[in-house]
């Protein structure tokens, strides 16, 4: 009896896998990738990630799922044969990615060496030397510098208070210049001084009145000068005044900056207050109300 071979079989196929089944059932719908974009509105790259099994690409597995059923109702095709292929796909490739993971997780071997001896630390006096020796080299200019930084800020700070101090001192005799109260005329004068006749009496043109107050500040304009002017609690202001006599009424203090000294005149008290009369000469003063005229006013009338 003898045994005849069939040479007759077909070779043998694997089996495709889905990528390349579903590459096929899109080409044997007609279309192309980007008409199946288009008619499923699915991303040409997911579908290409498809049919390259590129997983990864895929905003998720359900995603992916939802994607191959889509589009094997525009390819015309089976969907429920798709989806068990891409199913097994992708928990093979996530098999596989496991697998590797674990290779790389893997432990090394911790190898030990006998030369323990050469791990020992001793102590080496020159190596030290020559440590110490670049740390002052590095330490030294800072030392010296830190203290001469200290000394030139101690003395811009000096300098700085010494001028504030000076310039306060400055307000300071201004507004006590201000402050001086007007020493009455003695009786003998006021009794010697003699009423002109009515016909001979001037009438003088009454100042312009700025405000109201218990205390007054007159200031003649002979040019005009551009004062910035704070009364009491108000909020600064700034005014061009004409040739004329201002009157400035307050409750507590007035604050006056003139531009141009030489072209005012300034009178607080029945006292003008002392000018140098430079041209273009600014001025800052303060004007406050006497502590008994405060007084006066805070009293009670006597019923």
């Amino acid at each position: 009896m003898t045994t005849e071979i069939d040479n007759s079989s077909e070779p043998f196929v694997a089996p495709k896998s889905f990528g390349a089944s579903f590459r096929e059932a899109r080409e044997q719908a007609g279309f192309s990738i980007e008409r199946a974009a288009m008619s499923t509105r699915i991303s040409a790259a997911f579908i290409d990630a498809l049919e390259h099994q590129s997983f990864k690409v895929l905003p998720g597995e359900i995603f992916g799922r939802g994607f191959v059923r889509n589009l094997c109702r525009a390819y015309g095709c089976d969907a429920k044969a798709l989806v068990a292929a891409y199913d097994q796909a992708v928990a093979v490739q996530l098999a596989e990615t496991a697998q590797e993971n674990q290779k790389e997780a893997k432990p090394k071997p911790i190898r030990y060496s006998d030369n323990s001896s050469r791990n020992s630390y001793s102590f080496d006096s020159n190596d030290f030397r020559r440590n110490a020796g670049k740390a002052w080299a590095f330490a030294r200019p800072v030392m010296i510098a830190v203290p001469v930084l200290l000394g030139i800020l101690w003395i811009a700070q000096t300098a700085y208070q010494s001028w504030r101090s000076s310039d306060k001192a400055d307000s300071v005799n201004e507004a006590a210049v201000a402050e001086q109260p007007v020493a009455p005329a003695p009786l003998a004068q006021v009794a010697a001084v003699v009423p002109a006749p009515v016909a001979a009496v001037v009438v003088e043109k009454q100042p312009v009145l700025r405000g109201t107050g218990i205390e007054s500040l007159d200031i003649v304009v002979k040019q005009p000068v551009s004062v910035r002017i704070g009364r009491d609690k108000d909020k600064q202001v700034i005014e061009t005044l004409q040739p004329d006599t201002y009157r400035f009424q307050f409750d507590e203090q007035l604050r006056l900056l003139v531009d141009d000294m030489s072209s005012v005149e300034i009178k607080f008290k029945g006292q003008v207050i002392p000018n140098k009369g430079t041209k273009g000469e600014k001025r800052y003063m303060t004007f406050a109300v006497s502590e008994s005229t405060l007084a006066k006013k805070a009293e009670k009338p006597k019923l």
